[in-house]
């Protein structure tokens, strides 16, 4: 006999249908193995009912937010870990491919020195170029103009410091 679907209305936990109790009650008064399994359930029921609840021990809240709190730490640690390394993994294997491309590229150190003296120049070229535009819009805008873009940008940075210094001591992570 297949007691599996009897034994699932034992273990119910609600109330069955008409149907459903009548027909488990027909076949606990001939099956003794049910009848035996149905009796044992209704005393840990009643067990379960008339326990008291047992109460964490003192502490234990706090001591498991601190835990918590630790775990967290121990992986953010881990992963800021992980992404340093690959980050350094990546400028390395980067630098070797730059190094491997230089050495490829030109036929002589000579080359390649004389070629890098070339691109100092050009930089060099460019920051004076840059500080004389400057000058240029120094004498071209006023005090108050320069002043208040200093202020602005002054702001969106401590804007910019304290939204990280949020971020980082709450633990949120931006969605």
């Amino acid at each position: 006999m297949n007691h599996q679907p009897f034994e699932e209305l034992i273990f119910a936990g609600t109330e069955l249908s008409l149907e459903d109790g009548l027909r488990l009650q027909l076949h606990l008064q001939s099956c003794e193995q049910c009848l035996a399994l149905a009796e044992a359930w209704r005393q840990v029921e009643t067990k379960i009912s008339t326990s008291s609840l047992v109460e964490p021990a003192p502490g234990f809240s706090t001591r498991w937010q601190q835990r918590l709190r630790q775990d967290n730490m121990r992986i953010q640690r881990r992963q800021s870990l992980l992404v340093f390394a690959g980050g350094v993994g990546l400028a390395l294997v980067f630098l070797i491919l730059l190094a491997l491309t230089v050495l490829f590229a030109y036929d002589s150190p000579l080359e390649w020195l004389l070629t890098l003296s070339n691109r100092l120049v050009v930089i060099f070229t460019l920051a004076e170029t840059f500080q004389m535009s400057l000058i240029i819009l120094q004498s071209a805008i006023p005090l108050g103009w320069w002043l208040s873009a200093g202020v602005a940008v002054m702001a969106l940075c401590l804007l910019w410091i304290f939204s990280l210094q949020k971020l980082a001591l709450n633990g949120r992570h931006p969605s």
